[in-house]
């Protein structure tokens, strides 16, 4: 924060200490209303209490005044704070004439001034005020010249806890973004060159400290490894795999175990034609598996082990394919297509299976750039199932505070309930991060981090990876156990893990059924953890039942 000296303005710059050297603009200008002059500025982030001096006319010493606006985030959400949102402390009583600067002791709850024109130079203390007025301080010493003053405490320690961590796309200036959510619900931005000058879907694998991005300059998927770790060295990632070009126009990625799906949108490079590209991919090879053409507009897209979830571009409809990542190449169509009352056209999208919350954006008319929204549905899969979301099951954040313009993506943090949206118009791109809410309204973004050419987030941690997924709790006997089937989709084998305080699983078989109740694969249990080989069936969905005398499991899985 800074003020603008010779104004009544207070200017924010976001991201400062990550900022190269070189000329930067304010992201904010904030108006202070009855301000002559700013000068002195403390900000309290515990209770977001931001205290400002004014002193006044140059030629007065007589004309100075203490501002404290309390709630200061949302009372500067539209860049100006009215005189109903400030307190102000002025006149003679006041003793201020040229308050050159301001500290809060936050112990104490009191304001310390460092008062440069009242007799040459004065410390004023004020009890933290609560109406405006002119009040005496409680506090006068003299102190010729006084021109600044800081209290012990008063600054925050430099590193603050990452609450979780995102990686960004930009299709303008070839960046990667690697933002942190910080504990106080902020974002932090470092950025990182990538081979993309027009990059759009971003997928980071945590276990392989592997980031995939969709490379629109190239038409390509490319793979970096070592990410986190050579960011912490001071080091910019290495590419370490490139897909052949199999796709033009390519929008968005999803993952789901080692597969991943492409959105290529119709456009005259590829004959006007949709198609989903599903890939098998590691940090060192990405391999073309599927080639599969639709007959709706693609852009934002969340896989959920077999489900995929895809927009169907300049609508307001969601399509789902349910069995994706067993489809070989050739024409798929959607196995429900559900509306969204209200939206105008939907564009990013996730989806948080625990929860059953589903996230879009709405960008709104094609010619504005001040129309975006972000729609929450709570229990989707019931909400969808007559195959309309009604206005009365969503809430809609929309609104100019809210600064949506053209919201590309959007990702979801579930452990901190938090929504982070890549905003492609508004500043030129920003990244703006918001709770979940609770009711449809305009609300502003509880933090926005200034990033050109927003044009994909991913949530880390927010896809199925190789790991369990499917995991029941089920009785056995009077026997609590916990079962894990993984991982899920597959392409070769299935681990079954059965955990109990005691052994309970003797003689059991697992067999294994298609679509059609038929059953094609039948074995002895081998034990937890043991690999039931699939390899030999064909790509589709199956039923796993594992069985004994004493009990029968059964649960759904993929073949890729």
């Amino acid at each position: 924060y800074a003020i603008e000296d010779n104004s009544a303005n207070l200017a924010r710059f976001d991201n400062f200490f990550s900022r190269p050297a070189g000329p930067i603009t304010a992201d904010a200008s904030i108006v202070i209303e009855n301000m002559v002059r700013t000068h002195g500025i403390t900000y309290q982030r515990s209770t977001d209490k931001m205290i400002l001096t004014d002193v006044g006319q140059a030629s007065s010493a007589t004309d100075g005044a203490v501002l404290v606006v309390s709630n200061f985030t949302a009372a500067a959400a539209d860049n100006n704070i009215s005189a109903a949102e400030q307190v102000r402390i002025a006149g003679p009583e006041s003793l201020l004439g040229n308050p050159v600067d301001v500290a809060f002791d936050t112990i104490g709850q009191r304001l310390l001034i460092a008062e440069r024109a009242n007799n040459g130079g004065r410390v004023l203390a004020f009890a933290e005020p609560t109406m405006s007025g002119d009040v005496a301080p409680d506090y006068v010493d003299d102190f010729a010249g006084a021109a600044g003053i800081y209290i012990e405490g008063g600054t925050l320690p430099f590193t603050l806890q990452q609450l979780s961590d995102l990686f960004a796309s930009s299709n303008t200036s070839g960046m990667i973004g690697y933002t942190s959510i910080l504990e106080d619900q902020s974002l932090s931005i470092e950025r990182f060159m990538s081979v993309a000058a027009d990059a759009d879907g971003i997928y980071y694998n945590e276990e392989q400290d592997a980031l995939y991005q969709l490379n629109r300059t190239d038409n390509v998927i490319n793979a970096y490894s070592e990410v986190k770790a050579s960011l912490a060295a001071g080091e910019t990632p290495t590419l370490t795999a490139t897909s052949t070009a199999d796709f033009t126009n390519g929008r968005e990625i999803a993952v789901a175990g080692d597969r991943m799906v492409v959105a290529q949108d119709a456009a005259e490079s590829n004959g006007d034609q949709n198609t989903l590209l599903v890939y098998q991919f590691s940090p060192t090879a990405i391999d073309l598996q599927a080639t599969i053409n639709v007959d709706i507009n693609l852009w934002g897209l969340h896989a959920d082990v077999n489900t995929l979830y895809a927009i169907v571009d300049n609508s307001n409809q969601v399509a789902v394919f349910d069995s994706i990542f067993a489809q070989p190449s050739g024409t798929l169509a959607a196995d429900r297509i559900i509306a969204v009352d209200d939206l105008v056209r939907t564009h990013g999208i996730t989806y948080d299976r625990d929860s059953d919350l589903m996230i879009l954006t709405d960008v709104g008319e094609a010619a504005s750039d001040t129309d975006g929204a972000l729609i929450v549905v709570n229990n989707w899969t019931t909400a969808s199932e007559d195959g309309n979301i009604s206005a009365a099951e969503q809430f809609r954040i929309a609104g100019p505070t809210t600064l949506l313009g053209n919201p590309l993506d959007v990702a979801y943090d579930a452990a901190n309930e938090l929504i982070t949206v890549a905003e492609r118009a508004n500043g030129g791109g920003r990244l703006l991060l918001f709770t979940v809410p609770t009711a449809s309204g305009e609300v502003a973004p509880i933090d926005n981090q200034g990033f050109a050419g927003a044009s994909a987030v991913y949530q880390v941690g927010s896809t199925i990876d190789m790991q369990p997924v499917l995991v029941d709790v089920v009785d056995i006997n009077g026997i609590t156990a916990t079962i894990d089937v993984f991982p899920n989709p597959t392409a070769q084998q299935l681990n079954v893990r059965i955990l109990a305080e005691q052994d309970i699983i003797e003689d059991a078989v697992v067999e294994i059924y298609n679509a059609n109740g038929q059953l094609v694969q039948r074995q002895e249990w081998q034990g937890n953890g043991s690999p039931i080989d699939v390899a030999a069936l064909p790509a589709a969905n199956y039923t796993l039942v594992v069985k004994n005398q004493d009990f029968v499991y059964q649960t759904q899985f993929a073949k890729f």
